[in-house]
């Protein structure tokens, strides 16, 4: 009796580990899956691919499909109608959970017709905003999409796909990514502060999502507006966001100009709520109206920005805490690093960034933008140390800098890495310092400093 009782236990145990076992196996497996968006180059447009896990159980959702021509600086059109129906082809995806058309211009769904087209690729549900075709309006039908947009119905239509109208504050899963609908919230935003600006008001209802991933979050914005971009602020959505797909290409939009004469963009107060470390603009390469403007990149500025024009297909990974950056082209560096908030000694990539010297006087940390001041002087060559804490969703992969002498342009001086510098006698300028994350890059300079020559 005895050995049985000690039998049953046994293999209760045995049960009870192996449950563990297979418990503590699927933890891990949840905790692998990663999520991840592509911005896909396709031209002056927008082309997201969404995808969670990977492999066989890998989900797919798809937020616009860019245009089917672009336009490049000097005229040239190219066609670019199956770049995203290409990538999915590439990935070898067959289904779609579902997707979303932020707004009925070409620029963002003539990509879905070839994928509509297509049927060995299955599409579980279209997201739309609540729009009719734009024929009622002056101007060309072809500038309104109002073909294209025909024509996309069209073929969902005939596929039978379901087509949802998100309410505001309503969401939807792509595995364990969680995606919330923040705009547009109403549908009574007064007419175009331009005469006849009918392409502005389209871009107003765009559906604006943010996603969320564990730690990480993304906010897709389309072609929004100021006008639903201070809604979405009134309604005290969170919207502060690890990264930001930049709304409307990168234009300006409408310049607005303060009590003091100083001009901002459309979105200057939406920048600001956001706070982005990482800045997605899809303008495409060499693109006719040459965007991103410059006012859009400095409003920027504390963001790392990443074009698809300069980077071709970026993808964003998270692992529900960390983010990494790849892209296509230019070795995964962004178009613009971000620079050093100097009221909160850190950027928005590192929680804290020094330098320390075995000089008498403090060596200190200032923004590139900062003027040129050179009062720190010491009498005897200098060893400098620098440091930094990452924020909590990247991790520094290395450190470079450069000694820029004074009068001289930093551009002209290559990047070395290491993170301990030595400065000979007679040395006058400073030291510039770029921290690269798995998140992109921050670039900081010191405050100028001389080191006088020993007396002959």
């Amino acid at each position: 009796m005895k050995r049985r009782i000690i039998s049953w236990m046994l293999a209760a145990v045995m049960v009870m580990t192996s449950a563990a076992v297979w418990m503590g196996n699927e933890k891990q497996a949840e905790a692998a899956a990663s999520f991840k968006v592509h911005f896909i180059e396709v031209g002056t447009g927008d082309g997201a691919l969404l995808q969670y896990g990977s492999g066989k159980s890998a989900k797919y959702a798809l937020i616009d499909a860019g245009p089917q021509t672009t336009q490049l600086l000097g005229g040239k059109t190219i066609d670019v109608s199956r770049r995203v129906h290409n990538y999915l082809k590439k990935y070898k995806i067959r289904r779609l959970e579902f997707i979303i058309m932020t707004h009925p211009h070409k620029d963002h769904i003539g990509g879905f017709i070839s994928i509509l087209e297509d049927r060995s690729i299955s599409v579980g549900k279209v997201y739309a905003t609540q729009q009719p075709v734009y024929n009622h309006y002056s101007g060309d039908d072809d500038f309104y999409s109002t073909k294209t947009y025909r024509t996309v119905n069209e073929l969902i239509a005939e596929r039978g796909i379901p087509v949802v109208v998100p309410r505001m504050k309503s969401s939807v899963y792509l595995g364990k990514a969680k995606l919330t609908f923040y705009s547009p919230g109403r549908t009574n935003f007064k007419y175009g502060r331009e005469v006849d600006f009918n392409s502005r008001q389209v871009n107003k209802f765009s559906l604006v999502c943010r996603i969320t991933y564990g730690k990480n979050s993304f906010l897709m914005t389309g072609d929004t507006q100021q006008e639903s971009e201070y809604d979405m602020i009134s309604q005290r959505l969170k919207l502060k966001s690890q990264v930001l797909k930049v709304p409307h290409h990168g234009y300006e939009d409408v310049r607005n100009k303060d009590a003091k004469g100083k001009f901002s963009s459309n979105h200057k107060k939406f920048f600001d709520k956001v706070q982005p470390a990482i800045s997605i603009i899809s303008n495409g390469y060499r693109n006719k109206d040459r965007v991103p403007s410059g006012l859009i990149t400095r409003e920027l500025a504390k963001s790392n920005i990443y074009t698809t024009g300069d980077n071709g297909n970026i993808i964003v990974t998270s692992n529900g805490s960390r983010l990494s950056v790849s892209t296509s082209r230019n070795k995964n560096e962004p178009a613009k690093a971000s620079t050093y908030v100097s009221s909160k000694k850190s950027s928005l990539l590192l929680k804290k960034m020094s330098v320390k010297s075995n000089g008498k006087k403090k060596l200190s940390i200032v923004s590139v933008n900062a003027k040129n001041k050179y009062k720190i002087k010491e009498k005897k060559p200098l060893k400098i140390s620098i440091k930094a804490t990452p924020q909590s969703f990247t991790r520094i992969k290395n450190v470079q800098y450069k000694l820029v002498k004074k009068g001289k342009s930093s551009a002209k001086y290559r990047w070395k890495t290491g993170k301990k510098v030595k400065v000979k006698k007679g040395f006058k300028g400073r030291l510039y310092i770029k921290y690269n994350t798995t998140s992109g890059s921050t670039i900081v300079k010191t405050k100028g400093f001389v080191i006088k020559k020993k007396k002959k």
